[in-house]
């Protein structure tokens, strides 16, 4: 694990992106449709992997003209009359919040394929992801500012706490380029030590806590990276977490994972907390 990003897919798609910044578009195209032949519904692709070939698509319909401008097509709601659109760019996007419990029918007479895809925005009412683990292991804590076990899905305004995670190796294995991801509801806010200066308790340097090999502190989230080795006993991270708004909030899921392996990772459900 780790010792190498390379792979088939990312270096074709690099080679089609350097080829294209060569201004070889023949080569660079039909590198490109390798690349698409490649990519399989429902798999596992890693960050190396997915990035090149978006930036190879991306940079190449930006360069070369789309076939077949101006396609028309019409556009029926329900039993509205239907509307004549043209297509002139290689998508757009056509709202349709006034089409809910309609039947939505695309029709066009090109000879060039229209692909419409519809995508929905909104909260989910059930949570996907379930707490599970596969050999990494992951725990997560709360704790008050002195150190002790604490309740913190229902808490009061204004009192900080720690949450704490542990991570370890279920088969004391070495993996390397290793991610925790931690997203946190709205009314909480993560005090930033780095900013405040303010010194971590003792009872958290007797922990052995650690920031990995880099910590990236955001508004509503935390990640780590770093590369898990073979203790027993696995690393510990910590935030430190100030409950700054009142009322009932979901705390997202927690997860874990091997970068550029899919078959290491650890998963902490969705709840929800309460401010009071």
């Amino acid at each position: 694990l780790g010792l190498t990003w390379a792979s088939p897919i990312r270096d074709m798609a690099l080679m089609g992106y350097l080829a294209l910044k060569m201004d070889d578009v023949l080569t660079s195209g039909r590198v490109l449709q390798n690349v698409a032949k490649q990519f399989r519904p429902n798999h596992w692709y890693s960050t190396q992997e997915t990035a090149m070939s978006l930036l190879l698509i991306g940079n190449y319909y930006e360069k070369v003209a789309v076939p077949g401008n101006q396609i028309t097509f019409k556009l029926q709601i329900g039993s509205e009359p239907a509307q004549a659109l043209t297509l002139t760019a290689p998508q757009t996007t056509i709202p349709l919040e006034n089409a809910w419990g309609k039947d939505v029918t695309l029709t066009t007479d090109e000879a060039s394929p229209i692909f419409l895809a519809l995508y929905e925005e909104g909260i989910p009412l059930d949570d996907r992801i379930k707490t599970e683990y596969n050999g990494i292991e992951l725990k997560r804590n709360f704790y008050s500012e002195e150190g002790l076990p604490i309740d913190a899905f229902v808490i009061d305004q204004g009192t900080p706490f720690w949450i704490g995670f542990n991570v370890r190796s279920v088969n004391r294995m070495t993996l390397e380029n290793v991610a925790l991801s931690c997203v946190l509801p709205a009314g909480w806010e993560i005090m930033n030590l780095r900013l405040t200066g303010e010194a971590p308790p003792d009872w958290v340097k007797r922990n052995n806590v650690t920031t990995g090999d880099y910590m990236d502190i955001r508004d509503d989230r935390v990640n780590w990276f770093f590369d898990l080795n073979t203790n027993q006993g696995g690393m510990n991270f910590a935030i430190k977490i100030n409950p700054t708004f009142k009322g009932q909030y979901r705390l997202p899921p927690v997860s874990v994972e091997t970068m550029y392996s899919p078959e290491y990772f650890a998963r902490i459900a969705a709840s929800q907390v309460t401010v009071k």
